[in-house]
């Protein structure tokens, strides 16, 4: 955009957005931690809501344990956040992680069951439940790890999709 162009060119309107943002960045620490950071020391207001400070930890927590390829610690930080914060005022902050729990306990299931079904040399029904359980771990980059495990997993097994054309049908 041209007009745009010409304002990003602007010392004084990159100031201006540089300042906006500096103090919306002040406000959210005041509002969320409870302390005021616009003076030559920071200072406590007393405004931080221990809540918010707790439900950004078990956030963190979730966060952690889905990178560190743990569905079932996930899966139970979430239901905790869901519990102590789905009908709080910090309702809305549990919904994305709500919608990555429902995830998780689907791939887990699935990624189960192939793992199952690959102990069990049932190489069809088990490339179905790997290619299930990698569906539900595309749907977010938070989830890559889990999706390339599952696909080194499901590699190692011997499955792709030629396996399964080949497989027998008694398998199926």
């Amino acid at each position: 955009n041209p007009d745009e162009e010409k304002k990003l060119k602007d010392p004084e309107y990159i100031e201006k957005i540089v300042d906006s943002q500096y103090h919306a960045l002040l406000e959210t620490i005041k509002d969320v931690f409870g302390v005021d950071l616009s003076g030559s020391e920071p200072s406590a207001t007393g405004g931080a809501a221990s809540d918010r400070i707790e439900l950004l930890k078990l956030a963190r927590l979730a966060i952690h344990y889905i990178q560190a390829v743990d569905s079932g610690k996930a899966i139970r930080v979430i239901r905790e956040m869901e519990r102590r914060y789905a009908e709080t005022k910090y309702g809305e902050y549990t919904h994305f992680f709500s919608k990555i729990k429902n995830n998780l306990v689907l791939s887990s299931r699935y990624y189960n069951l192939a793992r199952k079904y690959t102990r069990q040399k049932k190489r069809r029904l088990a490339r179905k439940y790997y290619s299930l359980a990698r569906k539900y771990t595309m749907r977010a980059p938070i989830f890559a790890k889990m999706h390339a495990l599952y696909h080194a997993e499901m590699r190692s097994a011997g499955i792709s999709s030629s396996a399964a054309a080949e497989a027998s049908p008694e398998e199926a």
